[in-house]
């Protein structure tokens, strides 16, 4: 159950900093 948690939490910080890379970038 751990495993899952900390994948699902590295997916969200990645899709995070895309996001914010991208506004940056714009």
């Amino acid at each position: 159950m751990n495993v899952i948690i900390t994948t699902m939490g590295d997916l969200i910080w990645t899709f995070s900093c895309n996001i914010v890379s991208s506004y940056l970038n714009s």
